[in-house]
């Protein structure tokens, strides 16, 4: 494990902070909402956060960020599911991830800020991003759209992206950030780093309250196929579900679609967003930014 990494997984463990699914939930998601605010602030040129109004009229909260230098592909956009295991995260916990991806790439930036379970079980979340995603399709000068999420989030992202595909909403390209895609944890799951800022129970325990008994509900693995778009898949070696990035990797690959996996050395679950902590660069989200913004 990398020492910049390593010394914030022990700064935690001091910390004595419980797993989530041994807390209130409130806690849980207060706590998650802080976990970047100890890092620098990235600086972008603007932010906005508005409330649209999704279907059933359903009000949904939008950030949206427009790089520092914008440039990229012209007329693209890129739509951001964040994650915390179906039933915590928000706009604000992925805000300096939100940031570094609109930096990096050049491009606007539209976070979802989609409901939570068990309040809202699925497929509220994912009909969620699907929503914001759609508005963002519609507004003046975006004419294709890649989606990004974190974590589960990026579950979401890959299942909204098949949904938009159906609908006739170009989608341009897929932007996985440590993606959880499977609920096979026996196959896709690395115990040797079991609770490194992830574990298996919180998995379990988040899932059941998302899914219930739907079988298909927070496993979009089914979805990729020969008609996915591009993808870009940022995983982490120290992660425990580095096996489901590798997975998304040979799926497409199979499926002769234009995929690449890179897995950051020394790395943990969520670090995109603060590599310039970590690292001192930003490797991976260079190489993130050089795929979603070139040509189709």
């Amino acid at each position: 494990m990398h020492p910049a990494a390593a010394a914030v997984v022990a700064a935690m463990a001091e910390a004595g902070q419980a797993e989530p699914h041994r807390m209130p939930l409130a806690e849980a998601r207060r706590l998650l909402d802080g976990a970047y605010a100890a890092f620098p602030p990235l600086p972008v040129a603007a932010v906005s956060t508005v409330r649209i109004e999704a279907r059933d009229a359903v009000p949904l909260a939008v950030r949206r960020y427009v790089p520092d230098h914008p440039g990229g592909a012209a007329r693209r956009a890129i739509v951001f599911a964040h994650g915390g295991s179906w039933v915590r995260g928000s706009l604000d916990s992925h805000d300096r991830v939100c940031r570094a991806v609109a930096n990096a790439s050049g491009l606007p930036v539209v976070a979802a800020g989609y409901r939570l379970a068990p309040e809202h079980p699925a497929p509220a979340a994912v009909d969620d991003v699907v929503d914001v995603a759609t508005w963002a399709a519609g507004r003046p000068g975006t004419r294709e759209l890649v989606l990004c999420g974190d974590s589960v989030g990026a579950g979401l992202a890959v299942a909204a992206a098949a949904a938009l595909r159906a609908a006739g909403v170009p989608v341009a390209h897929q932007l996985l950030l440590c993606p959880i895609v499977s609920s096979d944890l026996d196959r896709w799951f690395d115990p040797v780093y079991d609770g490194v800022l992830l574990s298996r129970a919180e998995l379990a325990w988040g899932r059941s309250l998302y899914a219930g008994g739907a079988d298909a509900a927070g496993d979009p693995l089914g979805l990729l196929g020969p008609s996915s778009p591009p993808t870009t898949v940022l995983a982490a070696e120290c992660d425990p579900v580095r096996p489901q990035g590798e997975l998304v990797r040979d799926v497409l690959a199979g499926a002769g679609v234009d995929v690449r996996l890179h897995v950051a050395a020394g790395m943990v679950h969520g670090y995109v967003g603060v590599e310039d902590v970590l690292l001192g660069a930003t490797p991976a989200l260079d190489l993130g930014a050089a795929r979603v913004t070139a040509p189709g």
